[in-house]
């Protein structure tokens, strides 16, 4: 049988501490049967207790960061990222913020800020509560996903904020909303300038 480096490593400290309390049981019996204390085989046990426990806890130091490790890389691997989050949902995302943007979405209302009043506008805490209503999520998934409806410019924050569980305000984004010609149509729609010459005359 091939011993690796590795299994070698974690038997290293087993030995040496076998080893130790095996001398340890020699100075016992040394001592029971009146020979004494033996100054060589004192030292001999003291040296390879301290080796054997440094190493015994060297051992678990390293495992404890090891878990650790481990911990951290599941938590960063299973926790939400906008940009995939925006990915896995990128055909439905325009449908989700047309949703909100319903007469059945989040209530929009004039709101104040900082003396500005803002019409047709949500707080972020709004926003998350009617996700976790409709789509069943948690609210830091909610809030995932509201920050995929601000990357991709479905909604923006009054004061230039990222998306937040909050009292922060928001509004949707019309140009976003508004459903794109179909180009197979034929059917081109009214130009800016044409509708000005029109108001014009």
């Amino acid at each position: 049988m091939v011993m690796t480096v590795q299994s070698l490593r974690s038997a290293i400290p087993g030995g040496i501490v076998a080893l130790a309390l095996g001398l340890g049981f020699v100075k016992m019996l040394a001592a029971l049967s009146g020979y004494g204390d033996i100054p060589l085989l004192n030292r001999s046990v003291t040296l390879l207790l301290c080796i054997g426990w440094g190493v015994a806890t060297g051992g678990i130091v390293m495992r404890l960061q090891q878990i650790v490790r481990n911990g951290m890389a599941l938590l960063i691997a299973t926790e939400p990222d906008p940009s995939q989050l925006a990915q896995t949902y990128e055909d439905n995302l325009k449908a989700i913020a047309q949703a909100m943007a319903g007469d059945d979405g989040v209530p929009l209302k004039k709101r104040r800020y900082r003396l500005n009043l803002y019409p047709k506008s949500f707080t972020g805490a709004e926003a998350v509560t009617w996700l976790v209503r409709h789509h069943k999520g948690t609210r830091v998934e909610a809030t995932r996903l509201g920050e995929a409806l601000l990357e991709r410019n479905y909604l923006h924050s009054v004061v230039d904020l990222p998306f937040q569980d909050s009292d922060a305000l928001y509004q949707f984004e019309t140009q976003a909303l508004t459903p794109v010609p179909d180009a197979d149509a034929g059917v081109n729609p009214p130009s800016v300038e044409k509708d000005v010459q029109g108001d014009a005359s």
